[in-house]
């Protein structure tokens, strides 16, 4: 059976039964309504990796153990001292009767670090302490720049971080204060661990409720400034961001649209024949995702904005068509020619955009996948509401008086400007050199994080108290027994020395309990620092702070023998043994790099996996392997999602068009579009990332609709280009902007991930549709004078 004969078919059983064709279709949308109301949302970026990623595969297996190494601190500011203290402590003891904390740390080890003091302090950066005392002395210079801040001309990599994290022992060794407090003691910190396996986005969020709720309490009634922040607090902050930015983007969106569709039509009684269909489509796709997929995603959280701005499209060129046929036949006559000539574009447009998404499918990177699954499916889903809830509201919708026949609006000004083309086609090569040029891929992950309200000032007061911006180890690995945590420090303690490694410190118990060995090696490194700063040459240290410190170590006796494990404060032992009993003993690894470059999380945690690890120990899990096995997957795998995509989309026209040459002009507008976006982006330094990379392969389905559209009915009037554009530009247009609406939310987004994802598909949306509507018909002119076009016989034009 042909197309057009199930078209006849289809259209003459609606015709005779709408009401009948309504009920059917809306059946399906009763346990729709029910399961979507589970789809969430999940901002946890582990999410984004697959399941057999190292970082993800760890993360699932040491949460219960160890968490995911997010803390939460609590800062409390005032000018008066002993309300402070009161106000600390009282909130304190609220947090940890909270069931979901597992330690609260507010005060130092006093009497354990003014017993074992400098003994505290790595073997590395003891060694590091009397390099810089001795450039010093033979320098004549003690202790000024020389020793804390040597020359930068040829500095090895994280050697400013060693300095940095130098003077931060020496302080706080030489120092200690029983509160974590600032210098000025107007700052008060709590640190704030969760219970392993509190790792939800929805538990973390009650947990930080509930503690801006005591820190709220507290504030006011001692009269204090407090805060919540920590590690933790980026990722709940971005659930709360995104789900601000959704609720008003969805307001933007939907008004954008229907603004759109009655300027369109002129009438705003037409607006449930063109919203019905859609919102089925929209219905029945979402309700899929729950059961298949559990959650959205941080990249997929606005797809539903974004179809609904994309689906818009079939129902623009399905009503538009019919209110043409109207005009010149009767309601089933102009239902068949509508389906049997737009139907059939756009089931050909609707395929290639659902097939480009749908290769997204089988991307590794979950962020791709998923949205690949929703977006293609929700298509092809729409697809069938065009075929099955479409007709039945039109015949509906005439009867009812809201669709009414309408001819085509012309302009004289619409018409083939061929010297605008020929300009449009020479930009093309030019955008394509620029691409070579400045297109360039952006690995700093801190642009993509939403500006936290507040969150500068506390990150300021964090860093007064803690003396660091970060306080959580880059990755944390797990080891069961004493033998294989010593080689396993073995083995990172000599790749610290290695010149050119991305690993700056471990803490772990052994940091604080050395082996008789470590011991007895950072002790005759301390006496060999103090031997050196004997004499009279110390004594013209000129800056007070370095005086004090030289001072304090000189007259520093050390202990007879070092802690054992089981000597350890709890306050230190919470955060470096784990499991039900504490019988697992952890290893932090921090960087020597900036943690917000993708590049260094790469480096970093391909250092950390080219280690052979002893035998029982697990991990690393944290922060940074994640972001670097995101970038791994999207930087390897988008290009050939892309070329995928674009083959793909290139084969289904192929298919409807059996023609190679035809195929190849069809996709010739959004190839030319797509490079003069990509120019566009590299002349305006407008940078890659991995959330809006995956626009790409969703403008080779959307982009290529305006091309599939253009030339059937162009075939169709006879090359007819000014009566083609005269009748599409509307149309074309409409759907253009109704899409870029569905992007426009995220456009206004506070998240600069999203906001950079609405930014590529408006601006690639916009290069398309002028290439669509300026360059591809001046092109069919140019071909019409030049070739002799054959036309298949499925494509006739209508006698």
């Amino acid at each position: 059976m042909s197309f057009k004969t199930c078209i006849e078919f289809l259209c003459r059983s609606i015709y005779r039964h709408p009401f009948l064709w309504l009920f059917l279709t809306f059946l399906p949308s009763l346990p729709a309504l029910y399961e979507i109301q589970h789809l969430g949302l999940n901002t946890d970026i582990v999410r984004l990796l697959p399941d057999h990623s190292p970082a993800a595969r760890w993360t699932r297996e040491l949460e219960k153990v160890v968490g995911d190494g997010g803390f939460f601190t609590i800062l409390l500011k005032g000018d008066t001292r002993p309300q402070l203290i009161k106000a600390v402590e009282e909130t304190a003891r609220e947090v940890k009767s909270l069931p979901e904390v597992d330690s609260v740390t507010y005060t130092n080890p006093s009497k354990f670090i003014e017993k074992y003091r400098y003994l505290l302090i790595s073997q590395h950066y003891l060694e590091k302490i009397l390099d810089y005392v001795l450039a010093a002395k033979a320098k004549l210079n003690p202790f000024t720049d020389d020793l804390l801040s040597p020359e930068k001309k040829h500095q090895v990599r994280g050697e400013g971080r060693q300095q940095d994290e130098i003077v931060r022992l020496l302080d706080h060794y030489s120092n200690l204060t029983k509160y974590h407090e600032s210098e000025d003691g107007k700052i008060f910190g709590i640190f704030i661990r969760p219970k392993p396996g509190i790792t939800k986005i929805k538990d973390l969020h009650a947990l930080m409720v509930k503690l801006e709720k005591i820190s709220r309490n507290s504030s006011s009634k001692f009269s204090v400034w407090a805060g919540v922040g920590g590690s933790q607090i980026n990722n709940l902050k971005n659930y709360d961001v995104i789900i601000s930015d959704l609720n008003r983007s969805g307001i933007i969106t939907i008004a954008g649209v229907l603004l759109v569709l009655v300027i369109s039509f002129r009438s705003l009684v037409v607006l449930p024949v063109l919203l019905y269909p859609l919102m089925a489509g929209l219905l029945w796709s979402f309700a899929l995702v729950p059961p298949i997929l559990g959650d959205l995603n941080i990249i997929t959280s606005f797809l539903l904005l974004v179809m609904f701005g994309l689906g818009i499209d079939c129902s623009i060129h399905l009503v538009k068509r019919f209110q043409q046929e109207l005009a010149a036949s009767t309601p089933l006559e102009a239902l068949i020619e509508t389906y049997k000539s737009t139907g059939l574009s756009i089931i050909t447009s609707g395929l290639t955009t659902g097939l480009a998404l749908l290769v997204l499918a089988f991307s590794d990177f979950r962020g791709f996948s998923e949205f690949g699954l929703i977006g293609g499916g929700t298509m092809l889903i729409m697809l069938v509401a065009m075929f099955t809830v479409m007709p039945p509201t039109l015949i509906l919708g005439e009867r009812l008086q809201l669709v009414k026949p309408a001819g085509i609006h012309t302009a004289k000004w619409l018409r083939t400007y061929p010297k605008f083309a020929l300009i449009l086609a020479l930009t093309v090569p030019v955008c394509l050199a620029a691409m070579a040029w400045n297109l360039r891929f952006d690995y700093n992950f801190n642009k993509l994080q939403p500006k936290i309200p507040g969150g500068k000032a506390f990150n300021s007061y964090n860093k007064a108290v803690y003396k660091t911006k970060y306080m959580s180890p880059g990755a944390i690995f797990v080891a069961p027994d004493l033998d294989s945590l010593d080689a396993l420090l073995a083995d990172l303690n000599h790749r610290m020395g290695v010149k050119g490694t991305y690993f700056l410190k471990t803490t772990s118990a052994r940091t604080f309990a050395p082996s008789e060995q470590e011991m007895q090696q950072r002790l005759t490194l301390i006496r060999t620092i103090q031997e050196q700063l004997h004499g009279s040459w110390s004594k013209k240290i000129k800056d007070p702070l370095l005086r004090q410190w030289a001072n304090d170590i000189v007259s520093w006796t050390p202990p007879a023998r070092p802690p054992t494990i089981a000597e350890l404060p709890t306050s230190l032992t919470n955060s470096l043994m784990a499991g039900k009993d504490k019988n697992l003993y952890l290893v932090g690894l921090y960087p020597n790099v900036p943690r917000g470059n993708g590049k260094n999380a790469m480096g970093f945690t391909k250092e950390m996996y080219d280690m052979k690890l002893p035998a029982k120990v697990e991990g690393p899990v944290g922060e940074m392997p994640v972001f670097a096995e995101i970038l791994w997957t999207v930087t390897a795998e988008g290009p050939w999602v892309l070329i995928m995509s674009f083959l793909a989309v290139f084969l289904l026209i192929f298919l409807g068009f059996r023609s190679v040459k035809e195929t190849f002009w069809i996709t010739m507008p959004l190839i030319s579009g797509l490079l003069l976006t990509m120019g566009i982006m590299a002349v305006t330094a407008f940078r890659l990332n991995f959330f809006n990379v995956v626009i790409f392969p969703a403008l080779i389905g959307m982009g290529v609709d305006s091309g599939v559209h253009f030339f059937r009915r162009w075939k169709e009037l006879n090359m007819d280009t000014t009566a083609c554009l005269q009748e599409l530009f509307e149309p074309l247009t409409g759907c253009t902007v109704t899409t870029m609406m569905g992007y426009s939310g995220m456009v206004l987004a506070s998240h600069p991930g999203l906001r950079s994802i609405g930014l590529l598909a408006c601006l690639g949306l916009g290069c398309i549709w002028l290439t669509s509507l300026v360059l591809f018909p001046g092109f069919l002119e140019y071909l019409k004078k030049r070739e002799k076009v054959s036309t298949h016989p499925a494509i006739l034009p209508r006698q």
